[in-house]
């Protein structure tokens, strides 16, 4: 049983949690409606991801069980965060009966991008990728947690420094939780000169 759908609605309006102001939509589907937002508390307002959750049902039991289910994922996200390679979790709350997740915005492009333009690979690079990738998946298992769809597309090789980047995580292993969160975009959507991200 599902106990979290995501949905897709208008952008806020409101500043959230009251510090994240949404700038725009970055995308939305079967896991989440995520948008690029400004942090109005710290200097310089700096850029962050925000996933919208909203509860499928409004029985009081059944939302306290999301809302439990909603704090584990959570807990794990943050402890996750504390590699370097894993998009740190910034925030989470509930507001008007939804919920949200606040994350690290990492600048980057995907691996999809990498092997869909390049010529092939040769086997150094094959091997430096693996190594790179395993390492992280190694610090995950040690936390008790899989991810449940690597693929190109959650690899981000970010501008940075260079390092692959593991996003969408997702339910922590041995609990019934099914939210995906991604916290990364493209670059390839990103327009340098707003700021912006473009549709």
């Amino acid at each position: 049983m599902n106990f979290l759908r995501l949905f897709q609605s208008e952008l806020p309006t409101t500043v959230l949690g009251g510090r994240y102001k949404v700038l725009r939509q970055l995308g939305a589907g079967g896991f989440g409606q995520t948008f690029l937002a400004e942090d109005l508390h710290l200097p310089g307002n700096p850029h962050c991801v925000v996933k919208r959750l909203q509860p499928q049902f409004s029985e009081p039991a059944a939302l306290q069980t999301a809302k439990r289910l909603f704090d584990t994922e959570a807990q794990v996200l943050y402890a996750l965060g504390n590699h370097d390679r894993i998009p740190k979790l910034l925030a989470h709350f509930e507001q008007d009966e939804e919920f949200y997740l606040v994350q690290e915005l990492i600048v980057g492009h995907s691996l999809g991008c990498e092997v869909r333009d390049s010529h092939p690979w040769s086997g150094a690079q094959v091997v430096g990728l693996l190594r790179d990738i395993l390492e992280v998946l190694a610090f995950v298992h040690q936390q008790h947690v899989i991810h449940r769809d690597i693929k190109p597309a959650n690899l981000m090789r970010r501008h940075a420094d260079g390092k692959i980047v593991l996003i969408d995580l997702g339910s922590q292993a041995g609990h019934d939780a099914t939210a995906q969160f991604c916290c990364s975009v493209c670059a390839d959507d990103f327009d340098w000169h707003t700021g912006l991200y473009a549709q």
